[in-house]
Order: structure tokens, then sequence, then C-alpha cells
């Protein structure tokens, strides 16, 4: 049984036979291009695959909604969960082109229909989105106040819209209200080591204070 088998055994064979097929494309990319650590590929499953779909198992999206990656790097966290939910659009967005031209081209390869990538930088894009991606791009706050423009508001249960952000260690980010920020365990779903210090981290919109977060930042890099 593979790790995706003994975490997702409820999905659709489709789907599965989709995630499953994701190893094969990336080992030939990365013969090519740097997409992801070539030492992690022996960990692919479990520290790319299984690290995004965290996401699907504890807050999944509602049909219809639109979704960014930002700094998507190889496609993670974004692509496996567009396969996961193939009802909900992604917007899977990178500064480095070369990796982005590869991303492309496995989803064209996967027949992906609701996935366009974006070679930019997020500051730069203008569009509107339910909830925001990321995984260990930069600081928190630092991650926030360059996305903070992209997010809009509204309720997509079982979340009101903001940010879904996957790391390991510390991610306080200031201006806060109480409640409003949620840190799920990875270790409490997964029981691979790996997953010992790794954390989702869910910050609804209508909770931050953006001033303080702008400020903060600057003073840490000034």
């Amino acid at each position: 049984m593979s790790i995706l088998d003994k975490y997702f055994s409820g999905l659709p064979a489709a789907q599965i036979q989709l995630l499953h097929s994701l190893k094969g494309h990336y080992e030939e990319w990365n013969s090519r291009i740097n997409l992801i650590s070539r030492r992690d590929m022996i960990h692919f499953e479990e520290r790319h695959l299984l690290f995004s779909l965290a996401v699907a198992r504890l807050i999944p999206f509602r049909p219809g909604s639109r979704i960014i990656d930002v700094g998507t790097g190889g496609g993670f966290p974004g692509l496996p969960l567009a396969i996961i939910f193939p009802e909900c659009s992604f917007v899977l967005l990178d500064s480095v082109c070369k990796k982005i031209l590869a991303v492309e081209r496995i989803v064209s390869l996967l027949g992906l229909t609701n996935i366009t990538t974006l070679c930019m930088r997020a500051e730069r894009h203008r569009a509107s989105y339910d909830y925001i991606l990321g995984r260990a791009v930069s600081s928190l706050p630092l991650f926030i106040s360059q996305t903070k423009h992209l997010l809009i508001t509204g309720k997509h249960a079982p979340a009101a819209n903001g940010y879904l952000y996957l790391g390991g260690g510390e991610m306080h980010v200031p201006g806060i209200k109480t409640g409003h920020i949620r840190e799920f365990s990875l270790s409490s779903e997964f029981e691979e080591p790996y997953f010992e210090t790794k954390k989702l981290v869910y910050i609804n919109y209508k909770a931050l204070t953006f001033n303080n977060i702008n400020n903060k930042t600057q003073k840490r890099s000034n």
C-alpha cells in the first residue's frame, strides 16, 4: 500500500491514478530542471504530495472556490489539490519562469483543465481569490503583506476566505485577533516522523490588521 492509499483510500480511482502518476512526471522533469530538491525525490509522496494534501484533510474547498498558490515552485501544494478539487479553479504563480513552464507542461500531460499558471511576482498580479496558499515561501507576515491585495472577503464553508500556509516551526503573525488564526499540527493527521514539526496555519482574512503586519515586516528588513 502506498502512502496515498493509506490516507486517501476514499478518493475516486481516477484521482488516485493521477496522483500516483505525478512521481513519474516529476522524475522526468527533475532530470532537466531542479523543480524540487533531487534528494527529496525518494520521499516525493510523503514530503510533496502528502504534505500538500494535508489542506484537503483539514479544510476542504467548496465547489466554485478560486484559489491561488503563491510561490508554487514545482507546483506544490496547488497541483495535487487541483486534482482533489476538480470543481475549483487554481492559479499556480511563481517568479521563476522555467519552473512555471515545466509545471505547465505537467498540467497539460495530466489533462487538468482547472489550473492556470502564471510567471510573475505576486505583488504585480491583479485578481481576486477566495483562498491564498503557500508552502514555506517566506516568513508568514511577509507573505501576507505581499499578497493581501489578492484576497476577497466572503464565506466559503467550512472556513471563511483566508490564508492556508504550510510550514514548520514558529509561524507567528502580529496583528491578528484572538480566535481568528488556527494552527493544525500535521502529526495528528499523519503518523510519519517527517510531520512531527509540520503544521497548517489558517488565517481568516477579516482577522488581519495589515498595517501592523506591514510595519513590523518593514522594521525587520531595515
